[in-house]
């Protein structure tokens, strides 16, 4: 028996040692022919591409679907209803939109932000977006464009200023394609993918001339408590303060009886009518003590699920006390999957 268990183990360890072996010869092979039409440059790519290809998809009625048109028809119809469903914007003017405005700029910053683009910062706005980037519809990248520049920077310089001028983009410039990004590992619906739109060059640049004039009144509009995305500061900077900031997620407070949740629900509804944008029920929560007794009309009223403390944020704990290494150790294995692959 002791022999047998012996016998296995040294076969366990030759096959993981062959494997390793495999795995060092395949990305030996990759870095040497990787970059030129060899075979293994198609063998992977055709191994990348059948790894990718959505298989099935479980639909809104918990249907299993394997025929690939019908795949694709279920998530079609899940963009056109992100993307293109209908709903009521509240109208709202300036008279309405005064009293919450806490920061107003200046008449010579309002004429900055309206001034005639240069085709210099077009120029600039193409040669900083990275030629490695996502290929738009039109299958151009910013490599080619600034190639070719000394060709097309008329007509390229031409279909930006057209924007700026007249508030209009022509449709097949404005045109995305929309690739879906497993958010999860085992991703079984159509949810459970983040759509990232690939936009073309022109589109590219005309966002980044507009960035780059709202810089210079951004630092003015948005509130100190904003680090990220801000010019001049860092999203490092709130990080030893308290673990209970948090920079994008959102903690409401309210009382636990039915009157204070309508009136949160209420915000909700108003912020929803005004700007858009809807609270994702799959990813809110509420957090109710146990003394609570109306927890199940406040759960049905808000339409959110019930969460459990502590309360996760980027993988560790919101608690009081010092994070240990088990509050860690799940955010650790994430990383050390991620590195290996």
């Amino acid at each position: 028996m002791q022999l047998e268990n012996c016998c296995r183990l040294i076969y366990c360890k030759a096959v993981t040692l062959e494997v390793s072996m495999l795995q060092q010869r395949e990305k030996l092979a990759w870095l040497k022919g990787g970059n030129n039409c060899s075979k293994i440059f198609f063998r992977k790519i055709n191994a990348r591409r059948a790894s990718l290809r959505v298989y099935q998809i479980q639909n809104e009625d918990g249907n299993l679907l394997t025929d690939h048109s019908a795949v694709i028809r279920e998530f079609t119809e899940f963009c056109k209803k992100l993307f293109g469903g209908s709903r009521s914007l509240a109208r709202m003017g300036l008279t309405y939109l005064q009293p919450y405005a806490k920061h107003i700029i200046s008449t010579t910053e309002a004429q900055q932000l309206i001034s005639p683009v240069q085709r210099q910062e077009i120029k600039d706005a193409l040669f900083g977006i990275s030629e490695d980037s996502a290929l738009g519809p039109d299958g151009f990248s910013s490599g080619f464009f600034k190639a070719a520049w000394t060709v097309i920077s008329d007509d390229f310089c031409q279909a930006v200023l057209e924007f700026f001028s007249h508030g209009h983009i022509l449709k097949q410039l404005n045109t995305t394609l929309i690739t879906s990004i497993p958010k999860v590992q085992m991703s079984v619906k159509v949810g459970d993918f983040r759509p990232i739109a690939c936009c073309n060059v022109v589109y590219k640049v005309i966002t980044k001339v507009m960035v780059k004039q709202m810089q210079l009144v951004l630092e003015k509009l948005i509130d100190n408590n904003q680090n990220a995305f801000v010019p001049g500061r860092s999203i490092s900077n709130n990080i030893l303060l308290a673990q209970e900031l948090l920079s994008d997620d959102l903690l409401l407070f309210c009382k636990a009886d039915l009157h204070s949740v309508t009136v949160l629900h209420g915000v909700l509804h108003e912020y929803q009518e005004l700007s858009g944008l809807k609270a994702n029920a799959h990813k809110s929560q509420v957090l109710l003590s146990k003394a609570v007794e109306q927890h199940q009309q406040i759960l049905h009223l808000l339409g959110f699920q019930q969460g459990t403390l502590p309360v996760r944020y980027l993988g560790v704990p919101l608690i009081t006390s010092k994070l240990s290494l088990a509050d860690c150790a799940p955010l650790i294995q994430k990383i050390e999957a991620k590195i290996a692959g």
